[in-house]
Formats: C-alpha cells, structure tokens, sequence
C-alpha cells in the first residue's frame, strides 16, 4: 500500500531509497502534464527528471497537510516556465 506521508517522513529523517516509490507514481502524471504542453518527448523526460530532483530537495520544506500532487505539478510547471 502506498502511505505518501510515511514515505516523506522517512525522507525527511534521512532516507533516499523510499524516493523511489514517490517517482513511481507520481512520473505518469507528471510527464502527462509536462507532455501536454511541450512537443519533444526528450524535453518531457528532462523536465521531469529536474521536477523530482527539486522536489527532493526540497522535501524538507513541504508540509504534509498540503496536497503532494499539486506541490509537484507547481515545481513541473515552474520547470517549464524556466524552460521557455
């Protein structure tokens, strides 16, 4: 079962393996909303892999009690607008 705040919990004490589970499934849908709006899938891929690396750094600063999805799709879409 797929527990998003145990998984980010033990992120922020340390861990990076459990990241892993955040990529999985959370990739279809960032590449969905990356790929809607670019025409080169190999942009696509490249943003989304800035996307998640953003996003783990700055794991630390996000607070469980806001929405995971949106936060990522907001570090994606700042990717894209840094990308135009």
């Amino acid at each position: 079962m797929f527990d998003l705040n145990a998984i980010i919990i033990r992120i922020k004490s340390g861990e990076s393996q459990p990241y892993r589970e955040i990529i999985r499934e959370y990739a279809p849908a960032v590449r969905s909303f990356l790929a809607s709006r670019l025409f080169a899938k190999d942009m696509v891929e490249d943003l989304a892999q800035e996307t998640f690396i953003a996003a783990y750094e700055n794991i630390s600063k996000f607070d469980l009690d806001q929405n995971f999805r949106q936060w990522l799709l907001g570090i994606a879409s700042n990717k894209l607008k840094m990308y135009y």
